[in-house]
């Protein structure tokens, strides 16, 4: 991987994290497991990569460091939204698995 290739896949990270943050904020959870498998490539090409490894511009390092900061704030922020729905969804499946419960007793 080259200097412009780690950059581009940054970028699309950076573009992916925000969209996720976006459909979680909506709950748009099926668009938001989309963006999570489209995500997987990229995070897979730079998971061995060593930034100091690459000859960059000291104001390139730093916004690199930002656009980095910045998908692991909107990746936190889609956890803590991720982590609502999924406490959502484990209410609505024990009130079922009592529902079935009481029907099963009835029978």
């Amino acid at each position: 991987m080259n200097a412009d290739e780690l950059l581009s896949c940054y970028a699309e990270l950076h573009t992916l994290s925000q969209e996720m943050l976006l459909h979680a904020q909506q709950e748009q959870w099926d668009e938001l497991l989309a963006l999570e498998q489209a995500r997987i490539p990229l995070l897979q090409q730079i998971a061995n990569v060593d930034l100091s490894d690459f000859d960059l511009p000291a104001a390139t390092r730093v916004a690199l460091q930002e656009q980095i900061a910045a998908i692991l704030e909107a990746d936190r922020q889609t956890g803590e939204l991720t982590e609502s729905w999924l406490s959502e969804l484990r209410g609505i499946f024990a009130s079922a698995n009592n529902e079935r419960k009481i029907s099963d007793t009835y029978r």
